[in-house]
């Protein structure tokens, strides 16, 4: 963020500066004050399970210079606040976080990318900013920063060196991804994909492409906006979008598609951009070379040739947890473990049941936020699974019958599927069998932390 007076950030923020001085500078904006630095405003918010308010004296011992607080905190706070405490007062905090980084974003007169979408998010985005910090320094979402409150915030990281941005945007519930690309104002946009994720909030499948598609509605009409081919009909985006759409997918059909596939999981994928530009990038799957595909895509769109493009895929890290290839003494492990949903299983599954192994050992837990759908998805999953052929099927979690019983009825052998309550009897059973030359996947829900395992297995190690 760049030095700004408190005056300033109280009129960004639609506050009213109730103490300090109005031309103290502002360095920054902070929600923790584990990590807040002197100079920054602490802003207090307030959840389920928090307060902010409860932690601005703190604040200011480490050197805030002002609190955001809402107004009916004012007088409580005024009494445990130091005389020169810099104090800010708002109607609701979280509002004001939105339209001060609403507003702060609009002094950068730069490319803005919004990227939201079922399964890809984060891979996409890392493989964009990659290629744009070919050209020139690009601010992207950090960790997961991607919400309500991570999105907004990381609009407050841009500065006069920043030359783009690209910014995740996920949502769990209707409404969200209008709300936080009306903050962001994106000249640009890319829907990674539409599957059955987070049904809990959406209800359907049609609920979800609602909510991805509504990011259409917020990019400037000589703006742009990169689809997935394979999910969603042109026609869906509605006629009201003025600006450019750009398509990327499997087929051919697409604007951008891959042909001469060549990969392995140790140096990823190789392959030909419409059949003719070729490309490398440092990971496997066919869901890859499609994030690949979408990031190439809005590249063009931003004038960027195809040679910026390929060096920045060549320079792609990888994500931490997605797709992650650890060796475990002969052994490969394949951490995909950060998330689950039944389309991201499916092509993780795919793409390691497709690479060459002595044995291929799946170790899944469960698929959450399906609400009425879990039990149908895990059974589906156990099909699917069943019709591969793993050498061996390692469960956890509550739907982990539903997926066995699945299994089983797709024709794998019982005696091959096992599953357990908790990850340390995972990586016990597994320090038992596992031979070198296996190859090992790990995935499931965040909230099923399925990486324990490969914790454990270091570990024992």
């Amino acid at each position: 963020m760049k030095t700004m007076s408190l005056e300033e950030m109280t009129d960004l923020c639609g506050g009213r500066l109730i103490a300090g001085a109005s031309s103290s500078p502002v360095s920054g904006l902070s929600t923790d004050t584990r990590t807040i630095q002197p100079g920054e405003v602490f802003l207090a918010l307030k959840g389920e399970r928090f307060d902010g308010h409860a932690f601005a004296e703190k604040a200011l011992e480490k050197g805030a210079a002002a609190v955001i607080a809402e107004r009916g905190q004012l007088r409580e706070m005024q009494e445990r606040l130091p005389d020169d405490g810099g104090l800010i007062e708002v109607g609701d905090t979280l509002a004001a976080l939105h339209l001060l980084a609403q507003r702060y974003r609009a002094m950068f007169h730069i490319p803005v990318i919004g990227i939201t979408g079922s399964c890809g998010k984060t891979t996409t985005k890392d493989m964009l900013s990659a290629i744009l910090n070919e050209g020139g320094k690009a601010l992207k979402t950090e960790g997961n920063l991607n919400n309500l409150i991570g999105a907004p915030l990381m609009l407050l990281k841009l500065a006069p060196e920043i030359k783009a941005a690209v910014i995740e945007i996920a949502s769990n519930s209707p409404g969200e991804i209008a709300r936080l690309s009306s903050i962001l104002n994106p000249t640009g946009g890319i829907i990674t994909s539409v599957g059955p994720v987070h049904l809990e909030g959406f209800g359907s499948l049609e609920g979800v492409m609602n909510e991805k598609c509504s990011l259409a509605g917020f990019i400037a009409p000589d703006g742009f906006l990169v689809i997935n081919h394979d999910d969603i009909p042109v026609e869906r985006i509605g006629s009201g979008f003025k600006g450019k759409i750009t398509t990327f997918g499997a087929a051919d059909s697409a604007d951008f598609y891959a042909t001469a596939v060549r990969q392995d999981l140790k140096n990823g994928a190789e392959f030909l951009v419409n059949g003719r530009e070729p490309m490398t990038v440092p990971v496997a799957g066919l869901h890859n070379i499609l994030n690949a595909l979408a990031a190439t895509a809005a590249a063009r769109e931003l004038g960027i040739d195809f040679e910026q493009i390929r060096c920045g895929l060549r320079r792609f890290a990888g994500c931490k947890m997605r797709m992650e290839i650890l060796d475990l003494r002969g052994i490969t492990a394949v951490n995909d473990a950060y998330n689950a949903n039944p389309r991201a299983m499916r092509e993780s599954i795919s793409t390691v049941m497709a690479m060459p192994a002595a044995r291929r050992i799946l170790v899944l837990g469960d698929m959450l936020e399906l609400g009425d759908y879990a039990r149908e998805a895990h059974r589906s999953l156990g099909l699917f699974v069943g019709q591969l052929g793993p050498d061996l099927l390692y469960l956890m979690g509550s739907f982990a019958d539903e997926v066995r019983a699945g299994a089983v009825d797709a024709g794998l052998q019982a005696n091959r599927i096992s599953c357990f309550a908790r990850p340390e009897e995972i990586a016990t059973s597994l320090r038992e069998i596992l031979q070198p030359q296996d190859l090992l996947l790990v995935k499931g829900s965040r909230g099923m932390r399925m990486e324990r395992v490969l914790h454990l297995l270091n570990e024992e190690g």
